[in-house]
């Protein structure tokens, strides 16, 4: 299951570790490795330590978009290489990181070391939303009545639907090229594909999904 969440993000999709992932086996024996355990490479961070937390610590970013407090648990995120998004503001634990991200492959990985209280999860889930699109193309730079969903078929191909939520045509640039499943026809990356009225187009990427290999571990 850890190589599969560590393919995810290798292959674009925005991965978010939360306290205790990968830290017990198939039978919640704890792992005699350092954690994140096999996600750590691709978290780009780990910890040693961590600490249950008997009332709130405040973390902020220092952009100032992340802001709230942790609760209940705080693990001491230390970067190998991940950006530090936001740290706890306590006498001990201001040494180490509450929230990092590090760019994996062609995604992401963002670990969250607490259980963040409602104003630290709507900001991060505002920073999220952003982030998240900026790591595909598809979703990134598109007209602002289109839609782009995704998911992966059985032989790891993507598979996009379109959707044009309004009344004017309009056209959207495909990133790579694709294959519109419903007429066959074979589409070219870089250029536009015109969307019409309300209308719905699923298309087959060329570039296959490359499973994390060896040299990406």
């Amino acid at each position: 299951m850890l190589l599969l969440l560590r393919e995810y993000a290798h292959a674009g999709g925005h991965l978010v570790l939360t306290p205790r992932t990968g830290y017990a086996d198939e039978e919640a024996v704890a792992r005699h490795e350092v954690m994140p355990g096999a996600l750590r490479h691709a978290a780009g961070a780990h910890y040693l330590h961590f600490t249950n937390l008997r009332s709130p610590v405040a973390v902020s970013g220092s952009d100032g978009d992340l802001t709230g407090s942790a609760t209940a648990w705080a693990d001491e995120l230390i970067p190998d290489g991940a950006t530090v998004l936001a740290r706890y503001d306590h006498p001990h634990l201001k040494d180490f990181a509450a929230i990092t991200t590090n760019v994996f492959g062609s995604g992401r990985v963002t670990c969250v070391g607490t259980v963040p209280d409602r104003a630290l999860s709507a900001s991060l889930a505002r920073w999220l939303a952003v982030t998240s699109l900026d790591t595909d193309p598809w979703r990134s730079d598109r007209p602002d009545s289109v839609t782009c969903t995704s998911s992966v078929a059985a032989d790891g191909r993507i598979v996009r639907f379109l959707h044009n939520w309004g009344w004017e045509p309009v056209d959207y640039v495909l990133p790579t090229a694709a294959r519109d499943l419903l007429s066959g026809a074979a589409l070219s990356a870089e250029r536009p594909l015109r969307l019409g009225a309300w209308d719905v187009r699923i298309l087959l990427e060329r570039n296959a999904y490359r499973p994390v290999d060896s040299a990406d571990a």
